[in-house]
Formats: C-alpha cells, structure tokens, sequence
C-alpha cells in the first residue's frame, strides 16, 4: 500500500502592506464586534454573509436569523432596542465601508479573517461610486482563540454576547467589564505583527511595530504619532483603534482620532508593566523574523479612495520627460501621474544593468532549522524593481507606475537587453511582441501566478488574444496594460550613454519647460536682511549660461533647489546653486574673461574682481564669513534685485 506523505509547504507572495492606501474604518469597534459574532454565530472557515440589492448592501436573510438566534436573549430582553440593534447592523462598516479598508483593517491589523468578493472580482472594484457587492469572510485561528477564551463557562460566553451587543450599538466605550478587557487584550495581542509607516515632518519615511512605541514610551512620556501629511494604511487603523480604547496600553491625547498626535500610556497601567508586555511582544516578533521583514520597493499603493481600477486610455504608456536639471519633470510625474497609484521607483546610473534592473539568482544566509544545524548559504531569484512592477501590475487591474530617474545615465541597451521588444505596445496597450523571460526570472514568474488565482486568470486571458500562445506561459513576458513606465532625462547629461533611434521611437517624449512662475514662489535667504527671488534670480542667470554655452540644455529649474518651507538657505544656495554654476559652467573660463559672472565688488575697493567658489568659505581677518557679503555683491553685479520680504 502506498504511504501518504504530507503535501509540500505552499508557496505563498509576499503579503502587501498596504502602507499608502486610504484605510478609513468609522466605527472600528462595531466592525470587530459583528466579525466575532458572525463566526461566533457560525464557527466555520468561510461565511459569505452580505447580498446586493442595488446599491445597497445588507446581510443575508439567513445570516440575520442566525445573529438574532446568537443574540437572542439580550434582543429579547431589551425589546426596545431590537430595531435600533438592526438598524446598527445593516450599517456596519462591514457592509457600507469598501473593500480595501477592510482588508486593512481584518487582515493587516487584526488578522481576523481575509476578506474576498464572493465572485471573485478585483479588491479595487469598489473605489468609485456607491455600489457594493457580495462577500465572503475567511476566518482565520484567532477567531478561534476568542471563542476558546471565553467558553469556560454558560455564564462568560453571555457576558461576552453583551459586549459585543454594546459594541455593536454603541458609538461610544461604555464601563469596562473584565470580559471586555479581555478581549481587547488578544486583539492588541493579534495586532503586534503589524508593519505602520509615518512620514516626519522631514519627509522621511519611518517603518516601525508597536513594539517600536512601547520601547520609546519606556523612554518618556508621549511619543508624537502624526503623519506629515495623512494617516493612511495600517496606520490610520492603528490610530482608530487606540482612538476608540481598545488597545490594552495605548491611549490617544484626546477622544478626536483625527486630531489624536500622540500616543501615551493609558492611566491605568504602569511602565513596569508595559515593561513586562513589551518584552513578551519582542520575543515573540523574534522567532517570526520571515514576517517582520520590510522591503522598501517605494509603492505608494492605492492612496485614493475613488481612482478608477482600469487603465488610463488617454495617456501613452511608455514615456520620457526631458527638460533642464531641475525644471520639475519628477515633479510633473508625481503630481500629474503617479501620485495615487502603485509607484516602483528605480535609478539609472553607470553601474546599472540587467540583474540590477529585473533580479537575478543570489546567495543569501539562511538559519538551520534547529540549534544543531549550521546556517548555510543558499541561492534565491531576488526581484528587483522592474520585476516587482512587472508582477503588481497583473495582480490586478489598477495603473502600476515604474518610474526610471536620470534613464540616460545608464546603459539602456544593456539594462533593457530583452526587455527591448516588450516596449512596443499594441492598441489594447500590451505588448505587440511576448519575449521569452530569462530563465530565472522565468521561474520566478511561474511561482507567482501558480500562487495566484486572478493573475494568473488575467493573465490567461491576455494570452489567448496572441496566436500560438499558451494560455499558461507565464514565463513569456508581456507588458500589461496598466503598466506606465514614466522616465526623466537632463538634457545636461544626454551625452552620457546615448540611446539609439530603435531605443527612443520606443517612447513619447515630452519636453519640460522651465516654469519661472513656479520658481518666483522660492526665497533666496543670504541674511535676515538679504532676500531675493529665486524665480528672478535663475531667470537672469540662464540667459549668461545660454550666452556662455550656446545651449539651454545647463540651464537652473525651477525645482533645481526644492525647499520644504520655500526658503533657500544661505549653505543651500552655495553647495547646490554656486558650486554647479562653478563646476558645470564657468570653472575653466579667465577670471578676466567678460562672460564670467564670478565677479564682486569687495567692500572699500573701488574695482570688481573675480572670486572662486572656495572664498565662499573664507572669513576676513576679524573672523566674520565673507559669503553673504560676496553673494550680495554678485546678485547687484547681476542686477538681480533684493526682495523686501521672503517670497513663501
């Protein structure tokens, strides 16, 4: 007789973090109540528990029997309240908020359950309009553990249907009960594994687990919890979710979750206890450490809440903005683009190629299975840009952006290699021509859409549209079409690697004008009493350079220097601005030389003379810079006007 073995482990992709979508959950403590209740209701792996009906969304009818039977003597007993109780219900966020926030929060956060579209459909189907649809809940083992933890007695498991009855229909915490605090326990306890972004009011991301909060308030007091633009993702679930008092040891600064900046202690508890809790957090997060990785491939994943989940028709799908260094075009890109949709961000230079672009086999160090098993060294396809984008674009139909900065600083020939096909796009925007995968990213390729049912539907389909196609050969690459590939050029540098004529009728190609109205906002700050525009400034300046060089390709943009607060500082503006005028336009032209702007007038001398970049670090014999004093000089020999006051 042939023996059973158990089945290999399942390949399964990276799980999305979603760090950017726009996760708003109302009435967090009311979506979490009913999620236990239907699976209390009804212990079973998968319920699909709503119906459409139009635009509007209520549970099934046998679903709702089966509540009323789970509540059936609180609903007796406070007959008033029935109607209310079905009111609240059948406007859950489990049937009135979309997709996608759900999935944030009962994946993500709490880890309760997976949530699908009962037909199958896309999770971005729902971000326009008001129409929801069907769905099914995916119970996960944590909703097991909360009903082993409280069936050790008829008279707990009431006590629990009564606060999640109270959950349910009240919009605010009422009295804390013992069995209410333990629930709100294991889920502060399922909520650990949790990866937050937040974005400083310096623009840099900072990836962190509530452990990261609980080891800075062992340090002080509060610790600032506010995103520099907007909570979004997981975040914003986790800012929910303290805001309505459920986590075990977190408290916000004030009951508005909008306006909540800080996360504190909650009064009740102590450091030393917190002490105690964070430690068990870390220990456990250590013997996970597959699922606390962060890779930081930049996506901003779906940040609006009503982007469309088809591709953009009136926009090409391959394109290049060129224009003067600074003039904007990454800018123009974000704003106008790339700004709301999945965005993959790579940059080219010398040493770009292939492997660096796509991925490639690579060893990495993986640990022993036991403390008796040496760690070895094994070899992985590690994907890299390209090929991340590449893959997010079938999983769903939402626009994906690759972003390629500075493209001519690289070898395009070699960086594309058989890539170079693929960007010939037919009229439906896929690729006219499938080419064969390399043979390790072809691999890697097969094992993503085996693990995954729509891409691979998606997928299928396309191929069927080109003859002799297989409808599985996923190793064929074909550039979907919602996929953009968006690169930016300095016409300063196109000398660099030059691209071929096959390479660039590839691409749109869209000159970016330098936008002096845009620059006129920035203020050039040499002293608290010396201003001046920079709009003014880098409008007389390009006309010297374009006089000096016969080219307006080393022209200064518009965003050549880009401050947060619109003040270009006196160190900005000579180690940015002063040191490229010195180094790219006038460093080998005589001082004498009538074309060269490097000249001032030194207090007390009745002449101008010449200066270099390296005395704008000089002092004079009394100790005192002698930059802004030369700067001065400059801008009145360039007849470049102070301002009266900074230009904000």
């Amino acid at each position: 007789m042939a023996k059973t073995y158990p089945k290999p482990i399942e390949a399964r992709p990276e799980l999305n973090l979603r760090h950017a979508i726009k996760s708003s959950i109302s009435d967090i403590r009311q979506l979490i109540a009913l999620t236990i209740a239907l699976y209390l209701s009804k212990p079973t792996s998968e319920l699909e528990y709503s119906q459409s009906q139009g635009i509007e969304i209520n549970i099934k009818k046998e679903i709702k029997e089966e509540l009323l039977t789970y509540f059936a003597e609180q609903v007796d007993m406070l007959d008033e309240q029935k109607s209310s109780f079905l009111l609240e219900v059948n406007e859950n966020p489990l049937f009135k908020a979309q997709m996608e926030p759900l999935q944030v929060a009962l994946e993500l956060f709490l880890r309760l359950c997976k949530v699908s579209f009962t037909d199958g459909g896309p999770g971005s189907r729902e971000r326009t309009g008001g129409v929801r649809h069907e769905k099914t809940l995916h119970f996960t083992t944590n909703l097991e553990i909360i009903r082993l933890a409280f069936q050790e007695s008829a008279e707990t498991e009431d006590q629990l249907k009564w606060v999640l009855f109270d959950w349910i229909i009240s919009p605010e915490p009422q009295q804390e009960s013992p069995i209410s605090l333990r629930l709100k326990q294991l889920l502060t306890i399922f909520s650990e594994e949790t990866q937050f972004r937040l974005r400083t009011e310096q623009e840099e991301a900072v990836y962190f687990q509530q452990e990261g909060i609980y080891k800075a308030l062992l340090e002080t007091n509060a610790v600032y919890g506010q995103d520099s633009q907007e909570n979004v993702g997981p975040f914003r679930i986790l800012k929910s979710f303290v805001g309505s008092s459920l986590h075990s040891f977190l408290k916000g600064d004030n009951k508005s979750v909008v306006s909540n900046k800080q996360f504190m202690l909650r009064p009740e508890k102590d450091k030393e206890e917190l002490r105690h809790y964070a430690g068990l957090v870390s220990n456990y997060l250590d013997i996970i450490p597959k699922r606390t990785t962060i890779v930081i491939a930049e996506t901003s994943d779906f940040q609006a809440t009503d982007l469309p989940s088809s591709p953009l028709p009136t926009i090409p799908h391959n394109r290049i903005f060129f224009g003067s260094p600074g003039s904007g075009k990454s800018h123009r890109i974000d704003q106008e683009f790339a700004q709301n949709y999945p965005t993959f961000r790579t940059i080219f230079h010398p040493d770009t190629d292939y492997a660096s672009f796509v991925g490639a086999y690579k060893p990495t160090m993986s640990a022993g299975q036991d403390e008796t098993q040496q760690s070895r060294i094994v070899y992985s396809f590690q994907a890299q840009t390209f090929a991340e984008a590449y893959w997010r674009a079938w999983q769903s139909t939402a626009p994906v952006f690759l972003v390629i900065e500075e493209i001519n600083r690289g070898n395009c020939a070699q960086i594309f290699g058989d890539l170079f096909q693929s960007l010939d796009r037919n009229e439906r925007g896929y690729s006219k021509y499938p080419i064969d995968a390399d043979a390790d990213f072809g691999r890697w390729l097969i094992n993503r859409f085996l693990a995954d049912e729509q891409a691979k539907t998606r997928f299928s389909e396309v191929a069927q549209t080109y003859n002799g196609l297989a409808v599985n050969a996923f190793s064929k690459l074909i550039l979907p079409n919602n996929l953009y590939l968006y690169a930016t050029m300095n016409t300063s540098d196109q000398s660099l690697f030059p691209m071929d004529s096959a390479f660039k009728r590839r691409w749109d190609w869209e000159y970016v004008p330098i936008d002096y109205a845009d620059a006129a906002r920035f203020t050039i700050h040499l002293s608290d009493a010396l201003h001046y525009n920079w709009g003014t400034f880098i409008r007389v300046v390009n006309q010297y350079i374009v006089e000096l060089t016969g080219s307006e390709d080393k022209q200064l943009g518009n965003r050549f220097v880009n401050p947060h607060d619109g003040i270009i500082t006196l160190e900005a503006f000579k180690s940015k601005v002063m040191f490229y005028l010195w180094s790219e336009i006038y460093r080998h032209e005589m001082p004498t030389e009538p074309k060269n702007i490097f000249q001032y007038q030194p207090t007390g001398k009745p002449t101008k003379q010449p200066f270099t970049f390296n005395q704008l670090f000089e002092k004079t014999a009394d100790g005192e810079p002698l930059d802004a004093l030369i700067l001065a000089s400059f801008m009145n020999e360039l007849s470049v006007p102070p301002s009266e006051m900074p230009v904000v």
